[in-house]
């Protein structure tokens, strides 16, 4: 991937209006990385962290190195990766928002300031 001033830091810098999906951003001091940005709903441009699913094919009994540089498909289920979760957070003060679905599809979040 080029590199240069022009990729998003995050996904609240990706336009409003922007479908979801997969995004470049290179956060300050990092190389350009492949991001799934949530950009529904009124508070659109969320960087997601994490994605897994009920019948996932991931065993998440992964290695610290493994979780460190993250693992999976961002397009469906991934981890994005402890090493890029911290570059990220360390830009600026940021909400952390986990959202959970159940078997019924009913849907709990809880959002946390100061991440």
């Amino acid at each position: 991937l080029p590199s240069g001033p022009g990729w998003p830091k995050d996904c609240s810098e990706v336009p409003a209006g922007s479908p979801s999906g997969v995004y470049v951003i290179q956060p300050t001091g990092l190389h350009p990385i492949l991001v799934s940005c949530e950009m529904d709903g009124r508070d659109g441009g969320w960087t997601v962290i994490q994605r897994n699913r009920q019948s996932t094919e991931i065993t998440w009994a992964e290695s610290w190195s493994t979780y460190k540089h993250g693992f999976g498909n961002v397009h469906t289920e991934y981890w994005l990766g402890t090493e890029y979760i911290h570059q990220i957070s360390k830009q600026k003060v940021y909400q952390v928002r986990f959202i959970i679905w159940d078997a019924s599809n009913n849907t709990k979040f809880a959002d946390y300031n100061f991440f």
